[in-house]
């Protein structure tokens, strides 16, 4: 498995792609990482709207379930 997306390398206008574990975001989407304009939050649009980055963080500040596109394996 390739390695998550860090927090320190994502960056709005990026793209993520999801493993198959979301149930409002299909396996191998392809997501654009937009900023939300009243905070510095991250998040990617699903079924339900919006999916915030910041509830994926492990303890390694990498986004668990996404990894940025080019970079799988």
């Amino acid at each position: 498995m390739s390695a998550w997306a860090k927090k320190s390398e994502v960056k709005p206008g990026d793209t993520l792609v999801a493993d198959g574990g979301f149930t409002c975001i299909e396996a191998g989407a392809r997501l654009i990482v937009e900023r939300r304009c009243y905070s510095s939050e991250l998040y990617v649009r699903c079924a339900l709207g919006s999916h915030s980055l910041d509830g994926h963080l492990n303890e390694a500040s990498e986004y668990v379930g996404f990894t940025l596109a080019g970079t799988q394996a």
